[in-house]
């Protein structure tokens, strides 16, 4: 499977981390917790009511950038990382599992529209300090590569073809791989911590070049 797209908006999947010191690769800047979808860094802007970027209530495919010739829209975003954050509570084992079961909707989703991406990145985190993960990796947002525990996958997702902590647009089935690494089971606390989760994510310790 070849991904190769750009994209202006990302998801509220926000942008992925190498995570546990594990060496990023070198160039680009990552996002931050501070930037908005316009790029503006204002988090006060009403987003379906400015007039600047993009309408949270537009069609599907209007705002995307469509698939043109090879070197056109060169301002777009090539590189997509997306970062899933998985709630591991002790009642979200149904919902985990109509997550991983579209998760193959959302990949032809991903070829569909992101027809000139370079990369495509895909990890997963949890709500909580996930103590089934590698060891120096059960802190919040380090990135998931093995499960374990009650109604988990039980699986080690490692390695991937990126030779990193997250799944590229490489990997031979990254629907299997996906579904290993984010059916992470009810063992977390009920105080869920999803956006603690994409802040250690982020954090320079897990996102910086060269972390």
């Amino acid at each position: 499977m070849s991904f190769r797209a750009r994209w202006r908006v990302l998801l509220p999947l926000l942008a992925l981390a190498t995570a546990c010191g594990d060496n990023s690769e070198e160039g680009g800047s990552p996002l931050t917790a501070g930037d908005s979808l316009d790029g503006s860094g204002s988090g006060n802007d009403e987003a379906s009511t400015g007039d600047s970027g993009p309408a949270l209530d537009m069609p599907a495919d209007e705002g995307l950038p469509t698939a043109t010739d090879e070197g056109q829209n060169a301002d777009e975003c090539t590189n997509v990382d997306i970062l899933f954050v998985i709630d591991n509570s002790a009642s979200m084992a149904d919902q985990q599992d109509s997550l991983i079961a579209s998760f193959g909707g959302f990949v032809a989703g991903i070829e569909a529209n992101l027809a000139f991406a370079e990369s495509v990145h895909v990890g997963v985190v949890s709500s909580d300090n996930y103590y089934a993960n590698g060891d120096g990796c059960t802190g919040l947002g380090d990135l998931v590569t093995q499960t374990g525990g009650l109604e988990s996958s039980m699986c080690v997702g490692t390695p991937f073809t990126s030779g990193k902590r997250y799944m590229d647009e490489t990997e031979i089935d990254l629907t299997a791989k996906f579904k290993c690494v984010a059916e992470l089971g009810i063992g977390g606390s009920d105080d869920e911590k999803v956006a603690g989760a994409v802040l250690g994510a982020l954090a320079p310790a897990n996102n910086d070049p060269g972390a």
